[in-house]
């Protein structure tokens, strides 16, 4: 069984996006899976070698891996440090026994009880989603799962423990993924403020926003557009508007909303390219919400 072997798996799903997601520990005990788009169920074995890759990867070159990208699909890889103890899973039952991993030389000689160990997420998804969405989703994931579990632990007696309640976590995880797509846009030089509407929720960067008001204002404008693009059999797709200082751009994705402030001064060629690249990165995301 090898890494070539998972992929051949997914060989025939191109083109339907997120496939396989795991969580493994360091040594290789597979915690969660989840399989998307009737993709074949992982054995235990594959966390094992995504793993092992992983940490052969460290050692080899003193970097982890985080994206390997092949023809028509990628594998993305984010690694949390944490205090949760992993142990051993019982192939009988799934069930991983609660035992910290083995502390380091270091830890053991100082006579350390935090020990530390590294959690993996991996997903594999198509190539054409690009690293920023594979990195995006593993870390959302991984973030959501230790704030879900370390508390628990903290407490743990030992007994075996079934993962399989993150289930009713995987929405959440996915629903956190948009704010660092926003994050990113909002990054880029000159843009001042990002603001996505989805289901009446909003979601925004930079200054504290009004949030009754922008959902007024957003529906009497969206009421304005679509009475002007209805009479020539047309919908509002994007939206400019412009005064002195600062320039609003309204971007439909599907049926979300991403509103962008920057100043007039920025080279507008670029700065839509920066705005494409987010609403395509974002349609992903929000898309993931259907899964």
């Amino acid at each position: 069984m090898s890494v070539s072997d998972l992929l051949a798996a997914a060989g025939g799903l191109v083109g339907s996006m997120l496939k396989l997601l795991m969580i493994a520990s360091s040594s290789g005990v597979l915690l969660y899976s989840k399989e998307f788009h009737n993709f074949s169920k992982p054995s235990r074995m594959y966390a094992g070698i995504l793993t092992a890759m992983l940490e052969k990867g460290l050692f080899e070159t003193g970097f982890y891996v985080n994206f390997i990208e092949y023809a028509n699909l990628s594998i993305c890889f984010s690694t949390k440090i944490t205090s949760i103890p992993l142990g051993q899973a019982d192939d009988r039952t799934g069930k991983v026994s609660i035992a910290f991993e083995k502390q380091s030389a270091a830890n053991e000689k100082q006579g350390s009880t935090n020990a530390k160990n590294k959690i993996t997420c991996a997903v594999i998804c198509d190539a054409s989603d690009g690293q920023e969405f594979g990195q995006i989703v593993t870390q959302s994931v991984l973030s959501t799962f230790v704030d879900t579990y370390s508390d628990e632990f903290k407490f743990s007696t030992g007994v075996g423990y079934d993962f399989s309640s993150f289930n009713d976590k995987i929405s959440e995880a996915f629903r956190s993924c948009v704010q660092p797509a926003l994050d990113s846009l909002a990054l880029k030089r000159g843009i001042e403020n990002v603001v996505l509407i989805s289901d009446n929720t909003i979601f925004s960067t930079g200054e504290t926003l009004d949030r009754v008001g922008v959902l007024g204002n957003w529906e009497a404008l969206a009421n304005v557009t679509s009475e002007i693009m209805s009479a020539a059999g047309d919908s509002p797709y994007l939206v400019t508007l412009q005064n002195d200082n600062k320039r609003l751009v309204v971007r439909t994705i599907d049926k979300s909303t991403l509103v962008v402030s920057f100043r007039t001064n920025l080279n507008y060629a670029i700065v839509s390219a920066n705005i494409e690249e987010a609403a395509s990165l974002l349609a992903k995301i929000l898309a993931l919400r259907q899964l």
